[in-house]
C-alpha cells in the first residue's frame, strides 16, 4: 500500500473509488463512493420521504377540529407513529455505509472501520496480522456491481467485507495491501 501511495496511484482522483492515504507509520485506504452519500439519489429520495412523513404527522392538526375525544386520541397516535417513522427513516438515510482499512505495521493489526456520511468512523475492529487466514478479491456477481476485497480469519468461517469499489482499484489496494503485509512477515 505504501507505494500506491507514494506514487498516488491510488489518489484523490476524482474517477477513483477508493481513496489511499498514508498517516505517520499508518496505511489507510477508504472508499469515496457509497450507497449512501450525499451524492446519491437514493439517499435523497430517503432524507425527502422521512422529511414527509415527519410533516405529514403535524399536517392532521390542520384539519378542522371536532371536539370529541377518539378524534383527538385518533391525532395523537398518528402524530406519533408519523413523527416516530420519519424520524427512523430520515436516521437511516444519514448513517452511511462505507468502509475504510487501516493497516498499522507498529502494532501489526488491519483495523476494518465502517464511516458515516461525514466521514467519522462509526464501528472499527482490529485484526491482528497473524488472525488473518487470507484476503482475496470477489468480483462483482452483475455488470455495475461493485467488486469487494474480503478477508477471512482463521477462527472464522464467514468473511468481512474490506473494501467495495471499481475492480481495478479494489485490486490495486489488495496488491499494495498484500505486499506491505507480506514485507511485515518477512
Amino acid at each position: 500500500m505504501n507505494t500506491a501511495v507514494r506514487d498516488l496511484a491510488v489518489g484523490p482522483s476524482k474517477n477513483r473509488s477508493i481513496k489511499a492515504s498514508r498517516r505517520a507509520e499508518n496505511y489507510r485506504a477508504r472508499e469515496t463512493e457509497g450507497y449512501f452519500r450525499t451524492s446519491t439519489q437514493g439517499e435523497a429520495i430517503l432524507r425527502f420521504i422521512g422529511i414527509v412523513i415527519l410533516l405529514g404527522a403535524f399536517i392532521q392538526w390542520l384539519l378542522p377540529q371536532n371536539e370529541s375525544a377518539e378524534m383527538m386520541m385518533t391525532k395523537v397516535g398518528l402524530a406519533v407513529a408519523f413523527s416516530v417513522i420519519g424520524l427512523a427513516v430520515y436516521t437511516y438515510s444519514m448513517r452511511g455505509s462505507r468502509y475504510e482499512i487501516e493497516l498499522d505495521p507498529i502494532a501489526r493489526t488491519l483495523s476494518l472501520s465502517r464511516l458515516d456520511r461525514r466521514d467519522n468512523v462509526r464501528s472499527a475492529k482490529r485484526f491482528p496480522l497473524h488472525d488473518i487466514k487470507s484476503i482475496y478479491v470477489h468480483k462483482g456477481d452483475s455488470i455495475g456491481a461493485p467488486s469487494k476485497m474480503r478477508i477471512r480469519l482463521r477462527n472464522r468461517d464467514a468473511e468481512i467485507t474490506a473494501l467495495r469499489g471499481n475492480y481495478s482499484d479494489v485490486e490495486l489496494m489488495h496488491r499494495a495491501l498484500c505486499r506491505s503485509i507480506r514485507i511485515l512477515n518477512s
